[in-house]
């Protein structure tokens, strides 16, 4: 089964309709290779994560954090750091995810 679902960047208020299929895998960006969003992954917790263009990125969910080193393979100490201070700004005020 798909779904389409409307992605806004709360940062920079960019935004993509994306597809995806069986609530596990994108399929595909409406804005094709326009898109902000650079990349997209279903979270432990099941909530969908994603990265823009702009530095916004949210692909990693706070009950992950004990897990950064196995997500971040091959992560400089600064990547690190730097996800762990995104990690402190909630969900909500990071992507808005609607269905459409």
């Amino acid at each position: 089964m798909t779904q389409k679902h409307r992605i806004t960047c709360l940062s920079c208020k960019e935004e993509d309709v994306i597809t995806i299929l069986d609530n596990k895998y994108v399929t595909a960006y409406d804005k094709e290779v326009n898109t902000n969003l650079l990349s997209a992954r279903q979270r432990v917790d099941g909530t969908w994560g994603f990265e823009c263009k702009c530095g916004n990125d949210n692909r990693i969910g706070a009950n992950e954090v004990g897990e950064i080193d196995n997500l971040v393979q091959k992560g400089t100490e600064h990547q690190v750091e730097a996800i762990k201070r995104q990690l402190l700004i909630p969900d909500t005020k990071q992507f808005k995810m609607e269905v459409v």
